[in-house]
């Protein structure tokens, strides 16, 4: 109880986090997807130690057209999003990608945007890959530590096939 009044009293004052590790542990949290769908902290998700996938059908179902951003050539694309939604702000030192891949598929095209969100609701931009997805672990912390207190991790992107995202771990 004292840990989580001082993790409240720090983040309420600016200086978020005093404990170091995986923030998902530390706090409660929500998980929102682009596809509707949403996981609690008790249930396995990328920024748990899990992983989702996102349109299996893309590229093999023809009734999948009307979903469709954009068809060029032989290549459709689709845009998601993942976010972790924190229920107070806190500092971040570190985000890891361990996996944002559509395997031995073609991912020309396709991008990966990572956002984080300030206690006033904005997005900021963190980190972009453009035209290759993330096979082994991209470790994010320059741009983090101007960033300040955040209360969400957004992972934007475009692929031209189904895409596994996760684990993502957010350290503080």
């Amino acid at each position: 109880m004292k840990k989580l009044l001082f993790i409240l009293c720090a983040s309420a004052i600016g200086f978020g986090s005093a404990v170091a590790g995986e923030v998902t542990s530390q706090m409660s949290y929500s998980v929102q997807r682009s596809d509707g769908n949403a996981a609690g902290a008790k249930e396995k998700n990328e920024f748990n130690g899990g992983s989702a996938v996102y349109f299996e059908s893309l590229g093999n179902d023809p009734a999948f057209i009307g979903w469709l951003e954009e068809k060029s050539g032989k290549l459709t694309y689709k845009n998601g999003w993942t976010r972790l939604i924190l229920d107070w702000p806190v500092r971040v030192s570190s985000i890891v990608i361990r996996k944002a891949s559509v395997g031995n598929k073609d991912f020309r095209g396709g991008s990966i945007v990572v956002e984080v969100q300030n206690p006033k609701g904005v997005w900021n931009k963190v980190y972009e890959l453009q035209d290759k997805d993330i096979d082994a672990p991209v470790t994010i912390h320059s741009p983090l530590l101007s960033a300040g207190p955040i209360k969400g991790v957004r992972i934007n992107f475009r692929t031209p096939a189904p895409i596994t995202i996760g684990p993502i771990e957010v350290n503080s």
